[in-house]
């Protein structure tokens, strides 16, 4: 009977070991690659006169950002087939934040990666009032031209009347991976590693949203972005 008992106890205590720290390096993974984003950023047009960032620029560095996620090479662009990608697929939106009072903000555009194709080809989306190709992009849901309270946007918001502030919101897009797509709150265990269960995704209603979102708010250089949409 102790045998019986420890044995299965055993096979939990290694697969556990195993899979949770799968699990934290992937979620770290998240973190770094959010901080190389907003690096590349800061610096990519150092040697241009106008500093201007373009969506081309935006392009290479949702691509490039990722690199360390899935360790170099190309295999982050599986195209627009979702059997095409063995691994969950990353995905980054950059956003523009305008504060209209003490810790009140209205998001002005955004722009955000969809497909893991190479740039210059790689498909973006591009929101702004008026002209909204996603209604969400991030998490929680936020509209373009909508003041909100900074802390429903990001907890660590802070942000005064007329100041500018950018984020980048990197995480792991639950939509395109295997059996992810549309309605599904967990993907299969096979992607994780683990047997039993799978992290949930965070959820947008009945759209599927992501795992391990992580923000970055910073103020950018002068120079790099304005209220009209990267051209």
């Amino acid at each position: 009977m102790e045998f019986a008992f420890a044995i299965p106890v055993m096979i939990a205590v290694i697969y556990y070991l195993h899979d949770v720290p799968k699990l934290k390096r992937t979620q770290n993974s998240m973190k770094f690659c959010a901080h190389c984003a907003v690096n590349m950023f800061q610096n990519i047009s150092l040697g241009r006169p106008n500093k201007r960032i373009t969506l081309q620029d935006y392009k290479y560095i949702s691509c490039s950002a990722f690199l360390p996620y899935y360790g170099g090479g190309t295999q982050q662009y599986g195209g627009l087939k979702l059997e095409s990608y063995a691994i969950s697929t990353p995905q980054m939106s950059l956003c523009y934040l305008k504060g209209t009072g003490i810790n009140k903000v209205k998001m002005i555009w955004a722009v955000v990666s969809n497909w893991g194709q190479p740039p210059p080809s790689r498909q973006i989306g591009t929101m702004r009032a008026g002209a909204s190709i996603h209604d969400h992009i991030m998490l929680p849901r936020v509209y373009t031209d909508t003041e909100y309270d900074a802390s429903y946007i990001c907890e660590d918001l802070k942000i005064n009347a007329g100041e500018v502030k950018m984020m980048v919101d990197v995480y792991l897009n639950a939509s395109w991976c295997p059996g992810g797509m549309f309605g599904k709150r967990r993907v299969s265990p096979g992607l994780w590693g683990l047997l039993v269960c799978s992290p949930e995704a965070e959820s947008w209603g009945s759209n599927m949203g992501g795992w391990f979102h992580y923000k970055i708010i910073f103020t950018p250089k002068l120079g790099l972005f304005d209220e009209d949409l990267p051209g």
